[in-house]
């Protein structure tokens, strides 16, 4: 039976502070304990037991190495495209028969005009600016 991540961070926890500690003799008997428990191989498990919990300050604040469960940082600047944005850029990504973003970007402008002019595609000016900014971006 394997164990779960959560089961294998907590052996790691439980066991990197002794494995830091011991000797090198030690070391072997520990770290062939934690192979067998975890699975995994050992120049893996080496690497986890040396760096579980150590603390390292960059920038005047402490970063914990060794903690496994970080979390991605929340995403720090507004979206700039809304749902209206999306929607649209949809609708235009399938009349194009699911063209490559590569080769839609370049061809939006012209695409909206001549699907406007012929009345297959609507919408507020607020979007429309929004997709033209899409392909003046480069």
């Amino acid at each position: 039976m394997r164990l779960t991540m959560k089961a294998r961070h907590e052996v790691a926890t439980a066991t990197g502070g002794r494995y830091r500690a011991a000797r090198k003799k030690e070391k072997t008997a520990i770290l062939d304990q934690f192979v067998e428990t975890t699975g995994y191989s050992r120049w893996y498990a080496r690497l986890i037991l040396r760096n579980e919990g150590r603390k390292v300050r960059a920038e005047q604040q402490v970063i914990l190495v060794g903690a496994r469960e970080t979390r991605k940082a929340p995403r720090q600047r507004p979206r700039e495209y809304d749902d209206k944005v999306r929607e649209a850029l949809v609708r235009l990504w399938r009349i194009m028969d699911y063209i490559c973003g590569k080769r839609l970007q370049p061809i939006l402008p012209e695409l909206i005009i001549s699907l406007e002019r012929f009345d297959e595609f609507r919408c507020d000016r607020e979007t429309r600016a929004k997709l033209l900014r899409i392909s003046a971006a480069r």
